[in-house]
C-alpha cells in the first residue's frame, strides 16, 4: 500500500506495481510449492498413520523399511544400505 501511494505520488500508475507484485507472487509460489507440497503430505501421514516406524513399503523402484518419519520428509532404509528420504 505505501509503496502504490508512495509511486503514484511520483507519477508511476498503479498496474505497473500490481504486475510487479503479482509476477512476485508467482515467482514465490513456484519456488516454495515442493517444499509446501512435502509438508501437506508430511502432515497428512502424521495425522492419518497411513504407515509407521518399521513398515516395509515400496516407492517408485526401491523398496525398504521407514526408518523416520517428520513433517517434511519420510526417510526409508533400502535392502542394500542406503538412506532415502522421499
Amino acid at each position: 500500500m505505501l509503496f502504490t501511494l508512495t509511486g503514484s505520488i511520483l507519477g508511476v500508475k498503479a498496474t505497473s506495481f500490481l504486475a510487479i507484485f503479482g509476477a512476485e507472487g508467482i515467482a514465490v509460489g513456484l519456488a516454495l510449492q515442493r517444499r509446501l507440497s512435502n509438508f501437506a503430505g508430511g502432515v497428512l501421514i502424521l495425522v492419518f498413520k497411513p504407515f509407521k516406524v518399521g513398515d516395509l513399503i515400496s516407492v517408485r523402484s526401491n523398496v525398504g523399511f521407514i526408518v523416520k518419519i517428520d513433517i517434511l520428509y519420510t526417510t526409508i532404509k533400502t535392502f542394500d544400505g542406503r538412506i532415502l528420504p522421499n
